[in-house]
């Protein structure tokens, strides 16, 4: 939380759902990986399987909070 504050300014409604965001990533693919790792891994390309293709937009803004599009992915998990 201190580095999305650090890049977003402050803790508002927009860091919970970045903060819901991680939560559903780990969940459902990076179980074993810590929230830094996960961010790091999707800096580095490696993008979530379970999600439809219209979420890599808001999953690549989490990179840098300063930048993040305040949206929720869970609508995008694919089914």
């Amino acid at each position: 939380m201190e580095d999305f504050i650090d890049g977003y300014g402050r803790a508002d409604e927009v860091a919970d759902i970045y903060m819901h965001n991680l939560l559903t990533l780990k969940c459902l693919n990076y179980k074993g990986d810590s929230y830094s790792n996960i961010l790091c891994g999707i800096k580095d390309g490696t993008y979530p399987t379970r999600f439809e293709k219209s979420a890599l937009p808001t999953i690549k803004s989490m990179i840098d909070p300063a930048n993040f599009t305040g949206e929720y992915i869970i609508q995008y998990v694919k089914k």
